[in-house]
């Protein structure tokens, strides 16, 4: 009677290999996970669960012992600092989205793992629109030239800006709220006054360009 609406792991599996292919790879003798998009477009929290699905393939492809990572070797490798890591998973699994295993060890929660990968796909997507938007009429707002990712990762909010306008993100010039958005996005916070206090530094220092924009202003690498 039910026949037509049980799904099996395999069905969710062979879906799941159809959306992620566009996204990562798995190196078929470690079951390591490659990126197969610039890292620059993609966000910290869209990096950690593309690993993390990783992890799942790689495990059923029988390369990896497990489907879990610790929260240690998700940072060790994606470059992201451990405690950015450990925030990220902690929304991940107040999501659904993932499952603490045991303490410090995470997994994909396999019965959502489609309807995950659907929201990094329109996340990834809606990054790539805002990066990519048309001039203005008035051509003074820059859009999606990619810069280069630089990372400093000395913990300063100087840094912090510099690195966020350095990704393709930053290709379009941003407001300070935007900024500050995207900052905490990545686990940086810092009071407002701070934030537009050193916007303001480094437009002096001529190492941000401030663009007029309406009654505000708008950010970008000068």
């Amino acid at each position: 009677m039910f026949q037509d609406i049980i799904v099996s792991e395999d069905d969710i599996l062979k879906d799941a290999i159809q959306k992620a292919k566009g996204l990562i790879g798995i190196e078929q003798a470690s079951g390591e996970v490659v990126l197969r998009i610039p890292k620059a477009q993609v966000g910290v929290r869209e990096l950690i669960a593309l690993h993390l699905i990783g992890r799942y393939f790689a495990n059923k492809m029988e390369t990896a012992e497990s489907a879990s990572l610790s929260t240690k070797d998700i940072a060790l490798s994606t470059g992201i600092e451990y405690g950015t890591v450990a925030s990220r998973l902690a929304e991940l699994v107040n999501g659904g989205w993932i499952k603490r295993v045991t303490r410090g060890q995470f997994e994909v929660y396999s019965p959502v793992l489609n309807s995950f990968l659907d929201e990094i796909v329109a996340s990834l997507s809606k990054r790539t629109t805002v990066s990519s938007e048309p001039n203005r009429p008035n051509g003074s707002i820059p859009t999606g030239n990619a810069h280069p990712t630089r990372r400093r990762n000395d913990g300063s909010l100087t840094s912090a800006i510099l690195d966020a306008l350095g990704t393709e993100w930053g290709g379009v010039a941003r407001n300070w709220n935007e900024i500050k958005q995207e900052l905490r996005r990545n686990g940086v916070t810092f009071s407002d006054g701070s934030l537009t206090g050193t916007l303001t530094l480094l437009t002096q220092s001529h190492r941000v360009r401030r663009i007029k924009d309406g009654r505000s202003y708008r950010y970008t690498l000068a």
